[in-house]
């Protein structure tokens, strides 16, 4: 009883945690007024389903949400952009299956549309994820959920409106390598930080079989 309040108390500051470290967003501005928004919402959502798995991902998610609206903050498109892509990042990286499907599915979708058709460049960034299945460690994983959230983040702005310039999807490859690449190593960080720290200041072991034996 004892092991399972300490594992409940562990959940519950992870969940929490969501709320903090969301809250710190990064913009940037990309070719002139268009920005894009990195937060610490993915990295972290990729960490607790890598760690709790993707439901307890969804429900911090959606206690994130619950806490925005009792504090008047309300929400935005930015934290649906945020929020649903994310979600299927952190279904992608226990379903090596689905990894396959979004790059094949979101390549073809991206080069259906004309925009994306004439930028078609962009979707050979999605060929990173596949290669990352071959790997065994936890930035693995990382990396496939960072990217699978990236398909799905990138189809609704294509699909959208919200960037209809072929030059400009192409001219933003060097920045969503680094952006991406800069989630997963948080999300990694945050994993082991959980690991490291939570578990031995409660002394839980996480019992959960993880998709790969990641070191």
């Amino acid at each position: 009883m004892k092991q399972r309040r300490e594992v409940a108390a562990t959940v519950l500051v992870s969940m929490l945690g969501i709320c903090i470290s969301s809250s710190f967003l990064f913009s940037f501005s990309l070719l002139g007024n268009r920005g894009f928004i990195v937060s610490g919402l993915t990295s972290t959502l990729l960490a607790i389903s890598a760690l709790f798995g993707a439901p307890i991902a969804a429900g911090s998610l959606f206690l994130r949400g619950a806490m925005r609206s009792m504090l008047g903050l309300g929400l935005s498109y930015v934290s649906f952009f945020n929020g649903l892509p994310t979600l299927i990042g952190a279904l992608a990286i226990h379903q090596p299956s689905m990894v396959l499907f979004l790059v094949v599915g979101g390549a073809g979708a991206f080069w259906l549309h004309p925009v994306g058709a004439a930028a078609y460049l962009y979707p050979f960034l999605w060929l990173i994820p596949l290669l990352a299945l071959l790997g065994k460690s936890m930035f693995a994983r990382m990396i496939i959920g960072s990217f699978s959230a990236h398909i799905v983040g990138s189809l609704l702005w294509l699909y959208l409106g919200l960037l209809h310039s072929p030059a400009a999807w192409t001219a933003l490859i060097p920045c969503v390598l680094i952006e991406r690449l800069g989630v997963a190593i948080v999300a990694w960080a945050l994993y082991m930080l959980h690991r490291v720290f939570w578990q031995r200041l409660c002394g839980v072991r996480n019992q959960r079989e993880p998709l790969y034996r990641a070191q």
